[in-house]
């Protein structure tokens, strides 16, 4: 007696088991989807954060090669064999602070909410560059150069007037503020002795007693070019104001350069 086999049915997929598995699929690539967003918010938030803080370094280093060089004296020829320190270096330009004179650093305050002016200014062999790369054009009659610098803030640029005295140019984007307070050196009552030191803001520092400013303390509050970053703190400001969430990334940086060219 012969058997025969029966060939096996095909059986395809129910229409519950079709919907499920579209629905596990469809989870599966929301879920993908939630992933990806989240890496790239994040890639943006430390890429935004990396180019806030090479701002900040790029500006503090900037501002603190001239600072140091503040007040700086250049040795000129005094016959064979001498060298004496240059006479002729009047510091910052006078006729761009109201006709006086100051020898090294010099600024102007903003206010109560306003950004701050910071104006610096050395003697040097024109081998320096100013704040903007520029070589000098201010030569004295000793041969040296006079290199000034002057830092402010419109709207969100720091900008800076250089050596050349021409129009002031931007340095750096997304600087919503810069403070700037001056380390003053008298003595006690115009007595020798120890002296002493105060800080002050550019209105409280006297005509006669820039010559005296020892070292500046910069503040600089920077913010990032994206908008809609999450989980964005408030910013305690350099005046120790409070600066909203806005969903940009802020930074508050702070420096303080010692003017080491300024003889006790």
């Amino acid at each position: 007696m012969t058997h025969m086999h029966r060939a096996p049915v095909a059986r395809g997929f129910s229409l519950v088991e079709l919907m499920v598995a579209m629905a596990l699929g469809l989870v599966v690539v929301l879920g993908g989807m939630i992933i990806l967003t989240e890496s790239q918010v994040t890639s943006a938030t430390v890429s935004d954060a990396a180019r806030l803080q090479l701002k900040a370094d790029s500006v503090m280093r900037n501002i603190g090669f001239q600072a140091s060089q503040s007040g700086a004296v250049e040795l000129v020829d005094s016959g064979p064999g001498q060298v004496v320190f240059s006479d002729d270096f009047t510091g910052f330009d006078p006729a761009a602070i109201g006709g006086n004179t100051f020898l090294h650093v010099h600024g102007v305050d903003g206010g109560a909410n306003g950004t701050d002016v910071l104006r610096i200014s050395y003697e040097d062999n024109g081998v320096a560059r100013d704040c903007l790369g520029q070589p000098t054009t201010n030569v004295l009659g000793s041969g040296a150069s006079r290199v000034d610098n002057e830092f402010s803030v419109v709207g969100k640029a720091l900008m800076c007037r250089g050596a050349s005295g021409t129009a002031a140019q931007p340095i750096a984007d997304g600087v919503e503020d810069l403070q700037v307070t001056y380390t003053v050196r008298s003595s006690p009552g115009g007595a020798p002795g120890a002296p002493v030191f105060r800080t002050s803001n550019a209105d409280d520092v006297a005509a006669t007693d820039w010559r005296n400013v020892t070292a500046v303390t910069l503040c600089m509050r920077v913010v990032g070019g994206l908008s809609s970053l999450p989980a964005q703190a408030d910013t305690l400001g350099c005046r120790d104001e409070t600066v909203l969430a806005d969903g940009k990334l802020r930074r508050v940086v702070r420096r303080t350069i010692a003017l080491r060219n300024i003889v006790p």
